[in-house]
C-alpha cells in the first residue's frame, strides 16, 4: 500500500507543474486582464516553485536526487518553454485572424538583456498597432503593407502570417518533457 502512495506521489507532483504551466498560459494569454493577471501569474509561479521544491524533497528522500534533479530541472524548462510557446502558436493557429496592415515605423529598441525591433503599424479594424520581432525583417520596410496573424480574444504575441508556425512542433517537445518527468516520477517511487 505504501507503494501506491509513493507512484501516486511521483506522479501526482510532475502532473501538478504541468498543471501550473497550463495555468500561467492561460494566465499570460487568456487571463483576466490587469491588475489580476500580474498577482494571478506570481500565485502560478510560486506554486509551480513549491511543486518542483516538493518534487526534489520526495528525489532526495528516496535517493534519486543526484541525476534526477539534473533529469527534472532539464525537463521542467522544456514543458516550460516548450509549452508557452505551443499555446501562443496554437491560439493563433485556432483563432488568430489574418489583417493587412500598413507599417507606420520601424524602431530599435534594447535594454540590459538585447535588442530588438518594433514595428508600429496601422491595421484594417484598428489591430493590432505593433509587432516585435528580435531581428530587423529584411523585406519589410517603412510605408509598405503586410499580412500580420494576431490573436482578436486574447493576448497571443502577433506575427507576419507567412511566419506563423505550426503548434504541434512545440507541443509535441513539451508532451516528451512531461513523459520525462512522470517515468522520473515512477522510477523515484519504486527505488524504495
Amino acid at each position: 500500500m505504501r507503494y501506491l502512495g509513493y507512484i501516486a506521489l511521483g506522479l501526482g507532483l510532475p502532473l501538478g507543474f504541468v498543471a501550473c504551466v497550463l495555468a500561467l498560459g492561460w494566465d499570460v494569454f487568456d487571463g483576466p486582464g490587469a491588475p489580476w493577471n500580474w498577482l494571478l501569474g506570481a500565485v502560478i509561479i510560486v506554486a509551480g516553485g513549491l511543486v518542483c521544491f516538493w518534487f526534489w524533497l520526495f528525489m532526495v528522500d528516496h535517493g534519486t536526487d543526484d541525476g534526477g534533479s539534473l533529469v527534472f530541472g532539464v525537463a521542467a524548462a522544456v514543458i516550460l518553454v516548450a509549452g508557452l510557446i505551443g499555446v501562443n502558436q496554437w491560439l493563433l493557429a485556432e483563432r488568430g485572424r489574418d489583417v493587412a496592415c500598413r507599417v507606420t515605423s520601424i524602431t530599435e529598441r534594447s535594454d540590459d538583456d538585447g535588442s530588438w525591433f518594433e514595428y508600429g503599424l496601422h491595421c484594417d479594424g484598428g489591430q493590432p498597432s505593433m509587432i516585435t520581432n528580435p531581428s530587423r525583417y529584411d523585406d519589410v520596410e517603412q510605408g509598405q503593407r503586410i499580412s500580420i496573424r494576431y490573436d482578436p480574444v486574447g493576448n497571443a504575441v502577433p506575427t507576419l502570417t507567412r511566419d506563423v508556425a505550426d503548434p504541434h512542433t512545440a507541443l509535441t517537445i513539451a508532451a516528451y518533457g512531461i513523459g520525462a518527468t512522470l517515468l522520473l516520477g515512477l522510477f523515484t517511487a519504486l527505488q524504495d
